[in-house]
């Protein structure tokens, strides 16, 4: 059984959230996430009538791409594919005025947190490999935009991708150190106890990973990643210990093409 609700910020400070409209069904797809939403946008037009419909500016979800599909259809009228299309006319500065007329969809960061803690204590081998990884995750997550965005990424695909530790992966290492303190991450933001067991994710509904329209974001930051310094091959140096190359399938299929979010 799923349970669904919209709820939102209550009016008065200190008051706990609200919840306007909750559904139960036994199916988490598609047709029945719309079917929620569109009985809501119903009965509100019955109650107070078209002119006094509310048009939400900002959702958060936690990443499924069932709520997102439904979110953008019922809500801005729109396709995903067309939602991400918008969304990367904005961060690229070549947006309209209309961009902004219709509303946006935000994961929630612990959601988001979670779900990478998930993936990369599955990938990782050691503690130390573990904890850097967090930490960039985290640095990427805290991007204020998407040049930020991709010159920390590419500073991630540059460390976990090569295989030996160069004088240009040792620099990458340093500056996303920096970039560690400045945003203040430690230990005791995250779990870094890696002999925990994996559990699962307690029933979330994080199905990001699946396929869905294609949208710009993905060919435009492959292509800034493709002339990402990497060092593999020459014996003339250490070996890099954060080599990690498991570590980008995690974004590659879950992140960047979801970027928006």
């Amino acid at each position: 059984m799923y349970y669904y609700a919209l709820v939102l910020r209550h009016p008065k400070e200190g008051h706990s959230p609200v919840a306007i409209a909750e559904f139960l069904t036994q199916e988490h797809t598609d047709l029945a996430s719309a079917h929620f939403m569109e009985s809501l946008r119903h009965y509100e037009y019955i109650l107070y009538g078209s002119k006094s419909l509310i048009h939400p500016y900002k959702f958060v979800i936690d990443r499924s791409i069932t709520l997102l599909i439904s979110i953008t259809e019922v809500f801005f009228q729109e396709t995903v594919s067309s939602y991400y299309t918008r969304c990367f006319r904005i961060v690229t500065g070549r947006h309209q005025s209309s961009d902004f007329q219709k509303g946006f969809v935000c994961a929630c960061i612990s959601h988001i947190m979670k779900s990478i803690k998930y993936d990369l204590k599955s990938s990782c081998n050691s503690k130390e490999l573990y904890r850097f990884s967090m930490y960039c995750f985290s640095l990427l997550v805290n991007s204020c935009d998407l040049d930020t965005f991709l010159d920390r990424l590419k500073l991630t695909y540059t460390v976990f991708k090569s295989q030996r530790l160069d004088s240009d992966v040792a620099s990458s290492i340093k500056k996303l150190q920096n970039f560690f303190e400045i945003l203040g991450v430690s230990d005791d933001a995250i779990d870094v106890d890696f002999v925990e067991p994996i559990a699962d994710e307690d029933g979330i509904l994080d199905d990001s990973d699946e396929s869905c329209a294609s949208n710009p974001f993905i060919s435009y930051i492959k292509d800034k990643l493709s002339d990402a310094h990497l060092c593999s091959d020459s014996q003339n140096y250490g070996i890099n210990s954060l080599y990690n190359p498991q570590w980008m399938n995690v974004p590659e299929s879950k992140w960047i093409p979801h970027t928006p979010l």
